[in-house]
C-alpha cells in the first residue's frame, strides 16, 4: 500500500520524507531502522525521496514549538535552505491545533 509520512518537503528536484517512527521500529542499540521501517526507507529512496526519520518518543518529549522547529530545521537544513520567521508571525491557529493535539 501507499506510504504515509509525517512531513513532505519538496524543493526543486529534492523530495524529503520526514517520518516520526515508534521506538519499536528501530534497533535499541544502533538506532537503525528495522523491518517495515527499513522497507519504507528503501522504497522511498528508490522513488527518489530522501527518507529522514525521527523517533516519535523524542519528538513528543520536546518541550515546546520552538524546540520542534529547531529539530525540523536540523534535519532538513543539510538538504534544503531554510530560513526562520519569528514564532509570533506563525499562524496562531496552527499553534493552537498543535497544542490541543499534544
Amino acid at each position: 500500500g501507499p506510504y504515509f509520512v509525517d512531513l513532505h518537503v519538496a524543493v526543486g528536484d529534492i523530495a524529503l520524507a520526514i517520518h516520526l517512527y515508534p521506538k519499536e521500529e528501530a534497533c535499541a542499540l544502533s538506532g537503525e531502522p528495522l523491518g517495515a521501517a527499513r522497507l519504507r526507507q528503501r522504497h522511498l529512496n528508490s522513488m527518489q525521496w530522501k527518507y529522514l526519520g525521527l523517533r516519535r518518543e523524542e519528538w513528543l518529549q520536546l518541550p515546546n514549538t520552538e524546540a520542534r522547529i529547531d529539530a525540523l530545521d536540523a534535519i532538513v537544513s543539510p538538504y534544503v535552505a531554510t530560513r526562520r520567521r519569528p514564532l509570533e508571525q506563525v499562524d496562531a491557529g496552527a499553534i493552537a491545533l498543535e497544542e490541543s493535539s499534544g
